[in-house]
């Protein structure tokens, strides 16, 4: 998907959750795009759940605690149960928020997650 394309999609607000950071979502035909942006104060980390008539996806999980268990609040408010966890890369910014989707399968590369682990995270 190139810029442009994501440029002329129609965006809009949730209003319900979440309670800290900012949701943003996009419908498209068979996919909605919910992406949440953490504030200034927790650096404006990005995390995102890619929601199918069946269930979740959830890209990356939050850095700082408060924003994860909001993330999660969110997830869950949508109603649908949650397929996998996907952590882009090894930065904390990305996996740090994990605890709060251990129900869920988590996946990494292998590089990842041994960074991970290596951080001292299962």
């Amino acid at each position: 998907m190139n810029p442009q394309t994501v440029e002329t999609v129609p965006r809009e607000r949730s209003g319900s959750l979440p309670a800290l950071g900012v949701m943003t979502v996009i419908p498209l035909e068979n996919l909605r795009i919910h992406t949440y942006e953490a504030p200034e104060a927790a650096v404006f980390v990005n995390s995102h759940i890619l929601e199918t008539e069946h269930g979740l996806i959830v890209i990356d999980t939050q850095f700082l605690r408060p924003h994860a268990e909001d993330f999660r609040r969110y997830a869950d408010s949508l109603g649908k149960p949650i397929d996998r966890v996907i952590i882009t890369h090894s930065h904390p910014d990305h996996w740090f928020g994990c605890e709060y989707f251990r129900d869920a399968p988590i996946y990494a590369l292998a590089e990842v997650a041994d960074l991970i682990r290596g951080a001292g995270r299962p």
